[in-house]
């Protein structure tokens, strides 16, 4: 069954079964922008953790074809999914660590002069 331009709702899945349910997706079937998932198609798994509504949201996961990952959650009575979050990795964080740590250090460095001064 091709369900690439479905945007099936949270409730479909419920309804089939517990587990993870994989699917070929079209991005912008799923309310991914080609722009900002950089493909024209996405590896969906929608995770069912349990059969009933007390049992909590459902997550969907977007493995796009530029690397990318999304995740969504279900709103709570299962009618529909909030927006997608993007997933950054290690690689992307590392400069911006870097430039944390470097403030940082600044700052410890001009704590210390202020007290070199204050102690004058």
């Amino acid at each position: 069954l091709d369900t690439r331009d479905d945007n099936f709702t949270p409730s479909y899945y419920r309804l089939k079964s517990t587990g993870i349910h994989k699917e070929f997706k079209s991005v912008g079937a799923i309310g991914l922008t080609l722009e900002l998932a950089g493909g024209s198609y996405a590896a969906v798994e929608t995770i069912v953790h349990y059969a009933h509504l007390s049992g909590g949201s459902l997550t969907q996961i977007a493995y796009c074809q530029s690397g990318l990952v999304f995740i969504r959650k279900s709103n709570n009575d299962d009618s529909g999914w909030f927006g997608w979050v993007r997933q950054i990795n290690q690689n992307e964080l590392n400069p911006h660590i870097a430039r944390i740590t470097a403030l940082e250090n600044t700052i410890a460095d001009l704590r210390s002069r202020i007290e070199v001064l204050e102690n004058k």
